[in-house]
């Protein structure tokens, strides 16, 4: 019986140090995957702190209006660049910008007519 029991004991030893070493193994191995992640979401939250830091400077931008041209100043003096009289162009109408569907293109928009 003695025997039996030390043979008993040695294979649960066994089987227990079996186990840690696969979990061990197993961990390892679930480290090695998790590390690009981890690099993953770094470059994610540097490019999120850039997006609203860029974010937070156009908004100081268009508080300062009284720095920059405004946008018929602008469409004239490019349409005069291009050797388009400025008494040419009927009117300009700004609107905001939206998306077509997901894509990044936006609608082409005929506010801003020239004459023939």
């Amino acid at each position: 019986m003695t025997r039996f029991k030390g043979w008993l004991f040695a294979a649960v030893v066994g089987l227990l140090v079996a186990g840690v070493l696969y979990r061990a193994m197993r961990y390892q191995n679930a480290q090695d995957q998790a590390a690009p992640a981890v690099q993953q979401y770094a470059e994610v939250q540097d490019l999120v702190y850039q997006i609203q830091s860029l974010s937070h400077e156009t908004s100081i931008a268009v508080t300062h209006t009284g720095e920059t041209q405004s946008l018929s100043g602008m469409v004239e003096s490019t349409a005069v660049g291009c050797g388009i009289d400025a008494d040419q162009i009927i009117s300009i109408n700004a609107q905001d910008a939206r998306r077509i569907g997901r894509s990044p293109y936006y609608p082409c928009r005929y506010g801003s007519r020239l004459s023939k």
